[in-house]
């Protein structure tokens, strides 16, 4: 969980195993970042105890210093968390889909209980203030199913050093001369991979740069 203040505003986010970076969760513990800056790691994935343990890390928060907006990570087990802090303390909160998605047909075949997922995060989506997605394909599909257009937006999941990693000059060349595409990933449904042989099809159809696709997975 990270307390962060932007512009006269703070708000509380939660998170599960993204937001441990690397650390083990049973050996995670509240850190001092900076002076206005907190986070209390928890996973909700590994361990049945952790999301009682994310709720009450928010309530301490919440006592604290009241944030303007609760921010999730998931739909689902922080979501959840989220959901309960939010009607406890009258406090909106957001929610980031970033991988499930329930209106995502691949992810649907590829998760065996999303039927009780998906009643949870339809539940958490309909009390939300805000649903924060990656792209805007995931946006077209909140919107199909009926989500408010004014409540989505798109945030890509785009690396913040990417202009500089553009930059870096390369000169190594393959040996066919064509440009290499690797994809890294699991080899699942949800991943849907049909789409990105279009992609390197539709790139080969209408340029003239060689390319080829690397894909590395199981």
């Amino acid at each position: 969980m990270e307390r962060k203040h932007c512009d006269g505003y703070s708000f509380t986010q939660i998170f599960g195993r993204a937001g441990l970076q690397g650390t083990r969760c049973r050996n995670a513990k509240r850190t001092g970042i900076a002076d206005r800056y907190e986070k209390c790691s928890s996973d909700p994935y590994r361990h049945r105890k952790h999301p009682p343990r994310m709720f009450w890390a928010g309530v301490v928060q919440i006592r604290k210093q009241r944030p303007s907006l609760i921010t999730a990570q998931d739909p689902f087990f922080c979501g959840s968390v989220a959901f309960l802090l939010s009607k406890l303390y009258k406090i909106p909160y957001n929610i980031c889909i970033f991988g499930p998605n329930i209106y995502d047909p691949h992810w649907v075949k590829a998760v065996g209980y999303e039927r009780i997922l998906r009643f949870i995060a339809t539940m958490i989506f309909r009390s939300a203030s805000g649903l924060q997605v990656d792209g805007r394909m995931t946006a077209a599909r909140f919107i199909k199913a009926g989500h408010d257009p004014r409540k989505v937006f798109v945030n890509p999941m785009v690396p913040s050093n990417l202009d500089g990693f553009l930059q870096i000059q390369r000169t190594r060349k393959t040996e066919s001369g064509s440009v290499r595409i690797l994809f890294v990933g699991r080899l699942v449904h949800q991943k849907n991979l049909p789409f990105l042989f279009k992609a390197v099809a539709a790139v080969r159809k209408r340029t003239s740069v060689p390319c080829e696709l690397l894909i590395v997975g199981e």
